[in-house]
């Protein structure tokens, strides 16, 4: 793996004033105070203990009271691995997303909030070697999440519309075509030839997928190419016009005000107003009390983030013929008798879930049920499963199985009425029963 896919620093902001980058994913946590973020047309408020994505080439400025923030930037190229067309997709913020239960939202985040603290904390012990190999799996863990959760998350309502892997490299194909090409007029039959589609289908699934029709999703990559055109000052309007294609410039002014609600020189002198107050710093006690507050420190390595690990050393050293091989894990194992709301029971469980997709394993999940009756756990082991059951679509399902351990007949009750909602809900997980009086 590469060094530096991921650098961390902690800033104390007023005011950053509107930037970009060609390269980085960014994402900001807010470890003390409020920032407002202007980007693109919205302006979000961050707050303490939340945290913002920032896309490649996506203009955006900062403006605080005074606040203490962590920003990764993540060079998206390095991560080819996990998808070949990694520095294309668009990551989503959580209030971009379909509406989720709270339950896995909540879960989601704090696992990218963990893996963002222990990110910086890493890459500050650098000159000990024992953490390197940490802090390439946390990156990879971190893009991980972000890529696979946050990208599925949004179509968990709508099963049959999820975007499979085919699906996925088409739709990034395509995004990066408008990305190499927003100097151009672009036409859909250009589109359609190289993908071999008929412009019905091409236009059901770019509304399917994408969210927009195709004139739409070309104009907004087009007017994210405009902003960071005018951050240059030497371009006048014309010029930066005609770098995006668009040769008649009343058209230009319409797309602008469109989004902007102002004309392309009033924002230019709005952001020629701002300018960077904001410094570089070191505050241990920042960050020992964001961490106290949010149970950082209370998190340990789980039995899934040891199984995946396990798998990932098993693959770089001689393969092993696993077909057939089932593989039986209890994600509540560590947690003894007292219940840990803050523990990640699911953490790594998506890269698990991957693996097994990729492999001819199969996993047998065994869960107390004494942790289910947990009204929070029950309703995120739902919609965990539903997550699950849309990356493993297409008979890959038979892959994963599930046990209920109960010890009284209450238990036993619940339990099927739990299997019952499963059904109807997901309706393809093979759920087993059992009662284990020495559980």
């Amino acid at each position: 793996m590469t060094e530096n896919r991921v650098k961390s620093t902690m800033l104390y902001v007023q005011t950053i004033k509107p930037h970009f980058s060609e390269s980085n994913l960014e994402i900001i946590l807010v470890l003390k105070g409020s920032i407002t973020i202007q980007k693109v047309e919205r302006v979000v408020t961050v707050n303490e203990g939340e945290f913002t994505l920032i896309n490649r080439y996506i203009v955006h400025s900062i403006q605080s009271e005074g606040a203490y923030i962590l920003s990764a930037k993540i060079r998206l190229s390095e991560f080819r691995d996990i998808f070949d067309k990694m520095e294309y997709v668009e990551f989503m913020n959580n209030d971009e997303l379909l509406d989720i239960n709270r339950p896995l939202k909540n879960r989601l985040n704090k696992v990218v909030m963990d893996l963002l603290i222990r990110q910086y904390l890493y890459e500050k012990d650098l000159d000990k070697a024992d953490r390197v190999e940490e802090r390439k799996l946390n990156e990879q863990h971190l893009v991980h999440m972000l890529f696979s959760s946050y990208q599925l998350i949004s179509h968990m309502k709508e099963e049959e519309e999820y975007p499979t892997g085919k699906l996925q490299d088409r739709y990034y194909w395509i995004v990066e075509y408008v990305m190499k090409h927003t100097n151009e007029k672009i036409m859909v039959e250009d589109i359609l030839k190289e993908l071999y589609m008929n412009a019905t289908y091409f236009s059901q699934f770019m509304k399917k997928v994408g969210g927009v029709n195709f004139k739409d999703f070309v104009q907004y990559r087009k007017l994210i190419m405009i902003q960071g055109y005018m951050l240059d000052y030497s371009l006048c309007m014309t010029e930066i016009a005609n770098l995006v294609g668009i040769y008649d410039m009343k058209s230009f002014y319409s797309l602008f005000k469109r989004y902007f609600k102002k004309a392309p020189k009033t924002w230019r002198a709005e952001s020629w107003q701002l300018e960077d107050e904001y410094t570089r710093v070191c505050d241990e006690q920042v960050l020992e009390k964001f961490m106290d507050k949010y149970h950082i420190k209370e998190r340990k390595e789980t039995s899934s983030s040891k199984l995946y690990k396990h798998l990932l050393q098993m693959k770089q050293m001689e393969p092993l013929d696993l077909e057939g091989t089932e593989i039986i894990l209890n994600p509540y194992c560590d947690m003894g008798d007292q219940f840990d709301p803050y523990y990640q029971v699911y953490n790594y469980f998506n890269e698990l879930i991957d693996e097994i997709y990729k492999s001819k394993i199969s996993l047998h999940l065994v869960y107390p049920y004494r942790y289910l009756r947990e009204p929070e756990q029950k309703e995120l082991f739902i919609n965990t499963m539903k997550l699950s059951s849309l990356k493993l679509m297409g008979g890959k399902m038979k892959k994963l199985k599930v046990s209920f351990m109960v010890q009284t007949p209450e238990q036993l009750f619940e339990a099927k009425e739990l299997r019952q909602i499963i059904d109807q809900e997901i309706g393809n997980l093979a759920i087993n029963v059992a009662i284990n009086i020495a559980l």
